[in-house]
């Protein structure tokens, strides 16, 4: 029997490096509340707002799930503060060339394209951002990879989005309450398990190839209402940093109004659960290893105002270096408001602003140093190679070139820059690289693009 190339290559790095567990660093995120911002506007037709992108400048791109139109927004920042000064809405949108005309409920830019997750389907849809002509549909369930969501609660499938800075082929989406054969939908006793699906896409040629799937743990409901049976929790929003760092966002609809949390979505470590049928009856930490999550910013509005926050955008960065943040309302009367009376028309728009700065850990920003201590060498090597050929969240330590997989790409990171930075001091637990070792990591490469070739 013929032993492929990366076994052969992985029981090479084996004899050469002991592997070792290796701790990752990330930037520390901070993010900080600036405030909302209200304005009515009625010539643009927009309405229910639920997912909103960053365009460059002060332009934005936002979609409805009452229509297929695709909106600009002119968002002017104070460039110290990031708070909101103006906001207008372009009176002409762009009709989006579908069949489907409702339930779009998050939105990314893709080069000159855009591509939008619709609940109908469900399904990820893909347009010309300037004129709306279709492009098709690079996801559906009918989609090798993709079948489980077909399996959704109703008004709970594709309601997040985001794609990555550095390699924007890859992109991420998910659910927003559980699938049936993962579980109960959150309560006012726990959450829920979601799974947030990697991808690669291609919106020009309406292509998308599942990568990974991962587990996503949702927060219970903010408190059981005696006048409505309508609460709901669940994730309704995701975005990525420069940093490959990724942003969750969650709502919450209870007896203290809408609960909006944003987490740090923590990857290192998750396990791909794409083979899983249904987690229900599984054992977290057993069966499968769910993502983590930093709570990093959380605010509880009023059911008698406009903050059915369900759309995150990253916007232009502020004159100290931190970055600006835009949440989109949707202006729905929402679940809560039909016992109160409803406090605002269709034509009322609400966003909210913050900032978010990134900390970044000691000897962050060195090419290769995936452990962030300042050296590029064994510890970065034993990153790689402790996952070889295994489907990751993307963006982690693990995964520099952000494409869910660890692989030569990756490799190469480390390799580019070997030996760089400050060695660790005598005497350290981290040993130091030789030549050696070297050659054993380039032995790896030319083997793993033997077997990427398909040569024998």
């Amino acid at each position: 029997m013929r032993i492929p190339h990366w076994i052969t290559a992985l029981r090479l790095s084996m004899l050469c490096v002991g592997l070792t567990a290796a701790n990752s660093a990330q930037a520390v995120l901070t993010i900080t509340d600036v405030g909302r911002f209200d304005f009515t506007e009625s010539a643009s037709g927009a309405r229910e707002l639920s997912g909103i992108t960053y365009a460059g400048g002060s332009s934005y791109l936002a979609v409805g799930d009452k229509d297929k139109l695709l909106h600009t927004l002119s968002i002017s920042l104070d460039i110290n503060t990031g708070a909101i000064t103006s906001t207008t809405i372009d009176p002409t949108p762009i009709t989006l060339s579908s069949s489907f005309n409702t339930d779009r409920e998050a939105i990314v830019m893709q080069g000159s394209y855009v591509l939008t997750t619709n609940e109908e389907g469900p399904q990820l849809e893909a347009f010309d951002a300037a004129t709306g002509a279709s492009t098709g549909t690079p996801v559906n369930i009918s989609n090798p990879g993709y079948g489980i969501y077909g399996q959704d609660r109703p008004n709970r499938a594709w309601e997040s989005l985001a794609i990555y800075h550095n390699n924007t082929s890859t992109i991420l989406f998910a659910n927003e309450d559980a699938l049936v054969p993962d579980g109960p939908t959150a309560s006012f006793t726990q959450g829920a398990w979601v799974r947030i699906q990697s991808s690669s896409a291609d919106a020009a040629n309406s292509t998308a190839t599942a990568i990974g799937q991962f587990a996503y743990p949702t927060d219970a409901i903010n408190g059981d209402s005696p006048f409505t049976t309508s609460e709901t929790s669940g994730l309704v929003e995701m975005l990525t940093l420069p940093s490959g760092q990724v942003l969750a966002m969650e709502r919450a609809v209870g007896l203290s109004g809408y609960r909006i949390r944003i987490y740090e979505i923590l990857g290192a470590g998750a396990t791909d659960i794409t083979s899983l049928t249904g987690l229900a009856g599984l054992t977290s930490g057993i069966d499968f290893t769910p993502l983590a999550k930093a709570l990093l910013w959380e605010q509880t509005f009023s059911a008698l105002t406009n903050s059915n926050f369900e759309g995150i955008a990253l916007g232009p960065t502020l004159a100290d270096g931190r970055q600006s943040l835009v949440l989109v309302a949707d202006n729905a009367s929402g679940p809560v408001l039909p016992v109160v009376g409803q406090q605002w028309t269709i034509d009322d728009q609400s966003l909210y602003a913050l900032t978010i700065g990134e900390e970044p850990p000691a000897g962050d920003g060195l090419t290769g140093d995936l452990d962030m201590d300042g050296f590029v060498g064994i510890n970065d090597l034993n990153i790689i190679l402790s996952q070889w050929n295994q489907v990751v969240f993307p963006g982690t330590p693990l995964d520099p070139d952000e494409n869910g997989f660890v692989g030569i790409s990756d490799l190469n990171h480390v390799l580019s820059n070997w030996n760089a930075g400050t060695p660790p001091v005598e005497g350290s637990s981290v040993p130091e690289p030789t030549t050696a070792l070297i050659g054993c990591a380039l032995s790896i490469s030319w083997l793993s693009r033997r077997q990427h070739r398909g040569t024998h």
